[in-house]
């Protein structure tokens, strides 16, 4: 989570949206400044219970969302990489779909598994898509008088896959049905 008070602008990273990529041009603006030590990924009320900042009054809070069933994807992708994870992850996306499904508690723990609205609850937030990330990302910036480039950061080395591919009828709908909120509150369908 980035904050700029000259701008009074604040950045909520949700999980496996191209926060790092975002956060890193931020942070190449003088004023911004991470908010929160310890978790890139606090939430929206998180930082306005927080001490750290007297009053965000006035200020703009915006985030980047991502399609859920392609989001749940790339977090299987991003934790079969990492060792810490690595023994727990099933090799088979079906499987890992299960875990979810089956509310696995070292899965449920994860801020990556939050609903994305989770993290804008209780603000008025403007809202991008990891869809049209380049074109947003200049928008919303745009609306602060910023003109930052956005470097590409813990990217998928692989080609751009299509996640429909990787969903059984059966899979989908378990996604659907743990991320409905997500879906209607920001209007995403399978197709």
């Amino acid at each position: 989570m980035i904050v700029n008070h000259s701008r009074e602008l604040v950045f909520i990273h949700i999980p496996k949206t191209a926060g790092t990529s975002v956060q890193n041009a931020l942070l190449s603006f003088p004023g911004s400044r991470i908010a929160n030590r310890g978790t890139k990924h606090w939430t929206a009320n998180d930082l306005l219970r927080s001490r750290r900042h007297q009053s965000l009054d006035g200020y703009v809070f915006f985030a980047f969302v991502r399609n859920p069933w392609d989001r749940f994807l790339s977090l299987h992708r991003y934790l079969s990489t990492k060792p810490k994870f690595r023994s727990r992850v099933p090799d088979q996306f079906a499987t890992f779909v299960t875990l979810l499904a089956n509310r696995e508690p070292w899965l449920m723990r994860l801020h990556s598994i939050r609903l994305q609205l989770d993290f804008v609850a209780g603000t008025e937030c403007k809202i991008g898509r990891y869809e049209s990330l380049v074109e947003d990302f200049a928008a919303i910036t745009a609306s602060f008088e910023l003109k930052l480039e956005l470097p590409r950061l813990n990217g998928s080395a692989k080609r751009k896959v299509d996640y429909r591919q990787f969903y059984s009828d059966v899979d989908a709908e378990i996604i659907g049905r743990e991320y409905e909120a997500d879906l209607k509150q920001f209007g995403y369908t399978f197709d």
